[in-house]
């Protein structure tokens, strides 16, 4: 004889539906809008290479919120290697 009582219900340990995304109350235009800049040094080590190099770096982003967890952004970076005279730093030699 099977006691009703000490039965475990399934339906008590499923797992919670999941509920739905979260989402602007008003999303017009630019409200959700981010810019994001920086500037700086960047350096390039020497690592038995022989070449060292440093130079300015600046980037400017911008993008926007779909949702308070989603958004996208896109930019650009900019950088400008001094190193050495003889050689530029994709590998070619400079003929002079």
């Amino acid at each position: 004889m099977v006691h009703r009582d000490n039965n475990i219900k399934a339906y008590d340990y499923m797992i919670p539906k999941r509920r739905g995304a979260d989402r602007f109350e008003s999303k017009t235009g630019t409200e959700h809008l981010f810019f994001s800049a920086g500037a700086g040094m960047t350096w390039l080590l020497d690592m038995g290479s022989g070449h060292k190099a440093h130079g300015p770096k600046a980037s400017f982003y911008v993008g926007n919120w779909l949702t308070p967890v989603v958004g996208v952004r896109g930019g650009v970076d900019y950088g400008m290697w001094r190193g050495a005279s003889d050689m530029n730093l994709i590998g070619l030699m400079r003929t002079t």
